[in-house]
């Protein structure tokens, strides 16, 4: 009798543990995907119309395939800043393929061409949740921090620094941030806010 139950039984538990397993990979999956996602994009628009995400140099034509091949979620920060001489299709543009990823946090910063140019002369640090760091758009680790400020060309002393930290940052990470940019003569710190946020489909 014993037998012939666990005969019985023997198919549903080897598709419980099959579904269970299936399940657990699916999940982890979406764990690793999650984490794979970019938490801040840094796009910076030209006169000309050429443009920067992430440090990468782009025209106007690649910004659609460009855009769709970043991993994007809703909590990815998108910082889109420009001088107020840009043409304003490129803009629209821009936000109608960041509504097609379903970005919710952007922010748009338009300057006086004056300003634009400053801007671009500072250095922009982000600060991630993830314990890296984000120089003027390009991913570097906190270890490397100095040494690319160190071979940063366009540094003088008038150089200033805009921080944007991470609600979720270590408090540890942003003290040695600091101590480096003192320690590598850099005395001018500009505390970015980076709470505030555009919502691009508003």
């Amino acid at each position: 009798m014993y037998k012939f139950l666990l005969i019985a039984y023997l198919p549903l538990l080897l598709i419980s543990c099959t579904f269970s397993e299936k399940n657990q990979s699916k999940n982890e999956s979406q764990i690793l995907s999650q984490s794979d996602k970019l938490e801040v994009v840094d796009i910076r628009i030209y006169e000309n119309g050429d443009l920067k995400i992430n440090g990468t140099l782009l025209s106007d034509s690649s910004i659609p395939s460009h855009i769709d091949a970043l991993k994007m979620g809703e909590e990815t920060k998108v910082r889109v800043s420009a001088s107020d001489m840009v043409y304003t299709g490129l803009i629209n543009k821009i936000s109608r393929e960041l509504v097609l990823k379903d970005v919710e946090q952007v922010e748009i910063n338009m300057m006086t061409p004056d300003a634009f140019r400053q801007f671009e002369q500072d250095l922009i640090i982000d600060i991630l949740s993830n314990g890296k760091i984000m120089l003027d758009g390009n991913l570097v680790y906190p270890a490397d921090l100095s040494v690319a400020i160190k071979n940063n060309s366009g540094l003088t002393n008038d150089t200033k620094v805009r921080l944007y930290v991470s609600d979720m940052a270590s408090m540890g990470t942003l003290t040695d941030i600091q101590e480096m940019l003192v320690y590598n003569d850099i005395s001018q710190i500009i505390h970015q806010d980076d709470r505030s946020r555009t919502n691009s489909k508003s």
